[in-house]
């Protein structure tokens, strides 16, 4: 399915993107002329979505991309993003638990979108049941003055700890 954005600026949000990744990652300095020179671009991590993926925001955005490791049977807290989020496994696999207790697992190469800021809010936690270590790469968009995570307390119980889970 296609991404799509509805930019609220005339260049789109979309554009701001891929020029702040590419400033940051590269760590160019862009200079005039044509093509490029001494430039050098390595995928950090790719994941395929199974759910199409629209991004709007109230108005100037943060963007921030983080890596996060989680140990064999390490947990994030409970918690839930006010802004939209892309997730990508990148090593290992990982369990994303939400507060009824139904779960949903991700390996390696997949993928997720969180629409972000929802009513009421998607409160969720990522768990490691594996024997090695998980590593996810997360892509958030966000209201300048937000936090990337919002921690949920006090926290609900751990569905993974549950034997009705398989864990």
């Amino acid at each position: 399915m296609p991404i799509q954005m509805r930019p609220r600026y005339p260049w789109g949000l979309g554009a701001a993107i891929v020029a702040a990744t590419v400033l940051i990652v590269s760590g160019l300095a862009l200079a005039s002329g044509s093509g490029q020179h001494d430039v050098t671009r390595a995928e950090d991590a790719k994941a395929a979505l199974t759910d199409g993926v629209h991004v709007k925001t109230a108005g100037a955005s943060e963007v921030s991309t983080s890596h996060t490791t989680i140990a064999p049977g390490g947990h994030t807290a409970w918690h839930y993003h006010p802004g939209p989020h892309i997730v990508q496994v990148k090593a290992g696999t990982i369990r994303v638990y939400r507060t009824d207790c139904s779960v949903t697992t991700y390996s390696a190469g997949q993928g997720f979108f969180d629409p972000g800021h929802t009513t009421p809010p998607m409160v969720h936690t990522a768990h490691n049941a594996e024997a090695t270590e998980a590593v996810v790469v997360a892509t958030d968009i966000r209201e300048a003055d937000k936090r990337p995570a919002v921690v949920v307390d006090p926290q609900p119980s751990a569905c993974f700890a549950s034997s009705q889970n398989g864990v």
